[in-house]
């Protein structure tokens, strides 16, 4: 965020990479009350026209991660009706943007994980497959891996 900070002409889109950063970041230390903060700012700062080509740079969309973040750190704070909602979202734009890792993240973390947190065992298993069957068309062995 400092180094957001001291650039002055991309100032904006580097303090939107910050917090979808510290906002993940947040998330795994357990604070989920600033990581949902860092996260939805990093939501509102994205608009897709100017930032969909940093996909190529951050390996992956930038609000589509935030938003798959986002929902897991939703059940955390017990906000189960906000979990899914996300991964929706998520989806949605991961599609309209169409590149491979954007694509994968969005089924593994935005609907495997929070299906298997939400304890939906036959939803999971058919996420599960679904993200397998994308990535092996896509060629994301990540994804795949995720989804096995």
């Amino acid at each position: 965020m400092d180094l957001a900070k001291s650039h002055e002409e991309s100032y904006l889109d580097l303090e939107m990479v910050g917090n979808r950063l510290r906002g993940s970041s947040l998330l795994l230390l357990g604070q989920s009350q600033l990581a949902e903060q860092c996260l939805k700012d990093s939501a509102a700062a994205y608009s897709y026209e100017k930032h969909k080509s940093l996909d190529a740079l951050y390996g992956q969309d930038i609000k589509v991660a935030t938003l798959t973040y986002l929902g897991l750190n939703q059940w955390h704070q017990g906000k189960i009706s906000e979990i899914k909602s996300c991964g929706d979202e998520a989806f949605e734009l991961a599609q309209k943007i169409g590149s491979a890792n954007t694509i994968g993240i969005s089924h593994f973390v935005g609907r495997v994980l929070p299906l298997a947190l939400l304890d939906e065992t036959e939803a999971v298993l058919a996420a599960s497959d679904k993200t397998i069957e994308v990535a092996i068309a896509l060629e994301t062995p990540l994804w795949k891996v995720g989804g096995l």
